[in-house]
């Protein structure tokens, strides 16, 4: 079951939440941040309309630890990035954005956690 919130320009996430954003001009970023534990696995979904997506996640000291645009290399205007393993706990923060400067647009946002086995 996923939650679904509505804001823009970033905000809180949750595991297994949906939000909706908005890039209203180029070169925009929104940080959505969330408390994660050492080895959650996690999966980021981003779907814009008619930009090509782009994706990082950030540790709580700031690093870049993953980013993506495009869903496993498929060329699609998606990001995903999947069954990422966090390394400490912490508040994360995924920044959402466009791979073009020159496109943005609305997106949805999701955040999902593995279970465990």
């Amino acid at each position: 079951n996923l939650s679904e919130i509505a804001t823009t320009g970033g905000g809180e996430i949750a595991y297994d939440q949906g939000v909706s954003g908005d890039l209203l001009f180029a070169g925009q970023q929104d940080y959505w941040t969330f408390e994660g534990r050492a080895g959650d696995r996690v999966t980021i979904a981003m779907n814009g309309i008619n930009m090509d997506s782009y994706l990082s996640l950030r540790s709580s000291g700031g690093i870049t630890l993953t980013q993506n645009d495009d869903v496993d290399g498929s060329g699609t205007l998606d990001a995903r990035i999947s069954d990422f393993v966090l390394p400490e706990d912490g508040t994360y923060t995924i920044v959402a954005s466009s791979f073009r400067s020159n496109s943005y647009g609305p997106y949805r946002l999701q955040l999902f956690k593995a279970e465990d086995n």
